[in-house]
């Protein structure tokens, strides 16, 4: 039981150390700057615009990455406790 916990706690620690540390290239490679909707603050002109809608972009997948990295820091907790 020990070694699966460790096991699967690599699952999610490979893929979500991964998405936040590569985002910024993941970011450029697929364009989800393009993809993101929402309000704009207004008075921006175009160039702000699309630097904010960069870092909105590098942001959401960061949290992405955050979120599957959370179970497998649990699991290493629980499995070299």
């Amino acid at each position: 039981m020990d070694i699966l916990l460790k096991v699967l706690a690599l699952v999610f620690l490979v893929p979500g150390f991964y998405l936040v540390f590569a985002a910024k290239k993941l970011v450029k490679k697929y364009h989800f700057d393009e993809r993101v909707k929402g309000p704009v603050p207004e008075g921006m002109n175009e160039e702000d615009i699309k630097q904010y809608k960069f870092q909105r972009a590098l942001v959401n997948l960061k949290l992405l990455g955050m979120l599957i990295l959370l179970p497998g820091v649990v699991l290493v907790y629980f499995a070299f406790r």
